[in-house]
């Protein structure tokens, strides 16, 4: 008895455990079963397009949970699935979400669109009279959409007081966000949230800029503008340029002491000025000489062509700045100092083993004659000097002697000479400057403006004689401050306002000279400290720290600017720095040929923006480069246009725009009841796309800065959705609003759906089901991605865990599809066997559902 006792006890509780490991084992599959439910809802849901999954928008609400359970019952209701013994009912709910801090938060589906729909599944069911629930959430992102979910607004007013209408106030990242004041000065318009660069403009005022400024989702951030008037003044300056050697001096004869001192004689001299930033090589006495002399006389009667001058080089080359001194003796006195050449000639002997400069008179005092400096090798003339004697106009320089620079040196008469004459000097200037005549013994001899008798002095009734020593390598630097004219340089400057200027030739006029230079007049410049950029050719020069007032000219360089001016009143400069990029220069008009100002620029990267009078100019890199005029619609009033320059170094191209004013055109967006937002509208003309355009939260899409043009418009849709009609067509007059009409979005692929019974019960362990317009195997054909794209398209879906299946194809009248489904059953000894069935001749039209139900075997 008592082991039976015993025995009952633990029969007993075998049989309590059984019960507790089947309810746990009842409960476990339960859930595992409102999961996968769940995830088959949310996977089906998030296999159609962002657009075709519906937002809710008519809510209904389970409260037999706390809190209640809110559900979709218009695009996707309530569904039940009996699975055994267990009835599941499934509720669905699609919001719109946003993410914010790293947390994700749903809004009212009059939200604008955030680019993120959230989907919520719920299951519940009954357990031992207990209501139990599963839930589950995902998302469906449009990685294409930059929804506008926050805003700015603000007032533009003057920094004095009173508000400024008409003032655009745009998103730098993005110029389509942008709003012009109302006649309060307010504005507002809306962004995709993030942190952007606002400015506002108004011609007339500067810019102002507010730099990272957050726009958070969902809310509005006010920036308030206070605009500064511009005030404007005037910068000026001269332009030289310095390229190569000149001829700084000329003594035909002088009697001195000579070689080494120990000789009086005749001696001749010519010294070369080098007012370049570089040095120059001469000669070396073993290769051909690099500069050499071109002499010759009045009629032909006496040449001295560059082989037969018979150099011997005691300086090889000619630093910058500095003084070469040739001469037909090694050394020679003028004015009490002794001078030794940089170089040496004598008449079919060396100059250096016999210094005595008898029997060497190459150049002649009594005439007529042309000196030429350059390439004795490629012949290239650096510098040409001619001299007039005292015969006739007709037999002087200029008459037989070949092309002279500009009008040749005249003779003096009084007392007379016949052409320089023994004991005087030629001498080339400094600068045109009256206070700078004095100084060409302290500066540079190196004003050059191609006219012989305007660039030098010569002898007269105030200039006779030698007053002045012979310049050479060993004197050191002598500083430039003139040069050649540079007229036709191109000055700019980088204030926002002005644009570009061209050097133009102008003169300083006194009873003996005319002496010409470049000057420039940079106009309506807005006050500020700039920097000025002068170029031509291959040369260029930047002056920084331009100081400018209003309603004042500042005279450039000065005692302020880098570089500062080279002497008191200086306000030329040199162009001696190269390049090896290229400018870019022009003027941008409007159709009427009016300069268009404030258009900004972009040439090779690099930005800048037209003046008052639409002329630009801009430093940029040499090759093939484009040049954008108004990038962007930076300014929306008119088109951006490009065009394609290619620069060699150094090189100044002219690139002109004409501007074209754009109209725009609108036109809404819907799926036949509700507008879409968020789809791309574009327009194209030749086939080529010209303007685009993305609808918002009311279906609204703008198209803006069109030519005038008759343009085909087209939304551009994804896969599987189609539009009606197709596409419109709307002609753009300029700076008109064209309303182009409606398109209507519908899913272009349609729908096989049914239920499926297996062996007399509807199938919840789900088959495989395929459609193709081809055949279909009864063993599903492997797929490989290199051969898949040449096949016939394949669908595939799995049927749901309800014995339901829906199957998206694409919908046509052209041919009908064939259906297979694949049923797996495990077999007792763990092999699987496949069930197949085919269905064919199913016709599935666009946005529609073909019915059928599916019964295997």
């Amino acid at each position: 008895m008592v082991a039976v006792a015993i025995l009952s006890i633990g029969i007993l509780g075998f049989f309590g455990a059984f019960r507790f490991i089947t309810k746990s084992v009842h409960a476990s599959r339960s859930r595992t079963l409102a999961a996968n439910l769940t995830q088959e809802r949310i996977e089906n849901l998030k296999n159609i397009s962002y657009y075709s999954l519906l937002v809710t928008t008519s809510a209904d609400v389970d409260n037999s949970f706390t809190p209640g359970i809110t559900y979709d019952n218009v695009n996707y209701p309530p569904d039940t699935v009996a699975i055994g013994n267990i009835v599941y009912k499934r509720y669905t709910f699609v919001s719109l979400a946003q993410i914010n801090n790293n947390v994700i938060s749903t809004v009212t589906f009059t939200y604008p669109d955030t680019g993120m729909k959230q989907i919520t599944v719920h299951v519940i069911w009954s357990e031992e009279g207990n209501q139990k629930k599963w839930s589950m959430s995902n998302l469906l992102e449009n990685p294409n959409v930059a929804p506008l979910d926050c805003s700015y607004s603000g007032a533009v007013t003057r920094n004095t007081g009173g508000n400024l209408s008409g003032a655009l106030v745009r998103v730098l990242q993005n110029p389509d966000w942008q709003a012009e004041t109302d006649s309060s000065g307010n504005y507002t318009f809306r962004a995709h949230h993030g942190t952007y660069d606002l400015r506002a403009s108004l011609a007339g005022f500067y810019d102002q800029t507010q730099a990272s400024i957050g726009c958070v989702l969902g809310s509005n951030y006010i920036q308030n503008f206070a605009l500064t008037q511009i005030t404007t003044g005037q910068v000026s300056g001269n332009v030289w340029m310095n390229t190569n050697l000149v001829v700084a001096q000329v003594v035909v004869a002088t009697y001195t002491w000579a070689g080494n001192n120990d000789t009086f004689a005749e001696v001749e001299y010519v010294s070369l000025y080098n007012p370049t930033t570089f040095a120059i090589n001469i000669g070396d006495d073993i290769t051909a000489d690099q500069v050499s002399m071109n002499y010759q006389e009045e009629g032909g009667a006496s040449s001295v062509p560059p082989g037969s001058w018979n150099f011997v080089h005691f300086s090889t080359y000619i630093p910058p700045l500095s003084y070469y001194l040739i001469a037909n003796a090694t050394a020679f006195m003028i004015n009490g100092a002794v001078h030794n050449v940089d170089a040496c000639y004598k008449n079919g002997a060396n100059c250096d083993t016999s210094p005595d400069p008898a029997g060497t008179d190459f150049l002649k005092n009594n005439s007529a004659a042309q000196l030429i400096v350059g390439d004795p090798i490629n012949w290239i003339a650096y510098d040409t000097i001619c001299w007039d004697d005292g015969d006739t106009v007709a037999t002087d320089a200029g008459a037989g002697l070949g092309t002279c620079e500009g009008t040749s040196i005249p003779n003096y008469n009084v007392p007379p000479l016949d052409g320089i004459g023994l004991g005087n000097m030629i001498v080339r200037v400094s600068s045109p400057g009256a206070p700078v005549l004095s100084l060409f013994g302290s500066y540079g001899s190196a004003y050059d403006s191609d006219d012989n008798r305007s660039d030098f002095r010569f002898p007269s009734d105030t200039f006779i004689g030698i007053p002045l020593n012979a310049g050479s390598v060993f004197d050191g630097e002598f500083p430039v401050i003139a040069g050649k004219p540079g007229i036709g340089a191109l000055v700019t400057s980088n204030d926002s306002l002005s644009g570009s200027t061209v050097a133009y030739r102008d003169y300083i006029a006194s009873t003996t000279y005319n002496l010409a230079f470049a000057r420039y007049t940079i106009p309506a410049v807005s006050t500020g400290t700039w920097a000025v950029v002068i170029a031509t050719n291959t040369y260029y020069k930047q002056i920084s720290n331009v100081i400018v007032t209003a309603n004042a000219t500042t005279a450039i360089p000065n005692a302020a600017t880098t570089p500062a001016e080279p002497y008191s009143g200086g306000v030329g400069q040199i162009l001696s720095s190269h390049t090896l990029g290229g400018f870019v220069n022009g003027v941008v008009v409007d159709v009427n040929g009016s300069g268009v100002s404030g258009i900004s620029v972009l040439a090779g990267g690099k930005a800048t923006t037209t003046g008052a009078n639409g002329r630009y100019f801009v430093q940029t890199s040499s090759g093939p480069i484009y040049v954008i005029a108004n990038p962007n619609n930076a300014n929306p009033v008119y088109i951006q246009d490009i065009a394609q320059v290619t620069l060699s170094a150094g090189e100044v191209a002219t690139q002109n725009f004409t501007m074209l004013q754009g109209g725009l055109l609108t036109g809404y967006v819907t799926s036949g009841t509700t507008p879409l937002p968020n789809v791309v509208v574009a327009a194209t003309l030749g086939g080529n796309q010209m303007g685009s355009g993305t609808s918002d939260t009311s279906g609204t899409f703008i198209i803006r800065n069109l030519s005038t043009g008759t343009y085909t418009i087209k939304p551009v849709l994804d896969t599987g959705q189609d539009s009606s009609p197709n596409s419109m067509s709307a002609t753009v007059v300029s700076t008109s609003s064209v309303f182009v009409g409606t398109f209507t979005v519908a899913g272009s692929l349609g729908n096989i759906a049914g239920t499926i019974t297996y062996k007399g019960e509807p199938l919840t362990t789900g088959a495989l089901v395929l459609a193709s317009s081809a055949s279909i195997a009864s063993v599903p054909s492997a797929l490989a991605a290199s051969s898949a794209p040449a096949l016939t398209p394949l669908y595939a879906v799995s049927s749901k865990a309800d014995g339901t299946y829906e199957i998206a194809t694409r919908g046509t009248s052209t041919y009908t599809y064939n259906l297979a489904v694949y049923v797996p059953e495990i077999q007792g000894d763990g092999s699987v066997v496949i069930t197949t069935k085919t269905w064919s001749g199913i016709s599935v039209s666009p946005s529609a559902t073909t019915n059928l139900d599916l019964t295997i075997p």
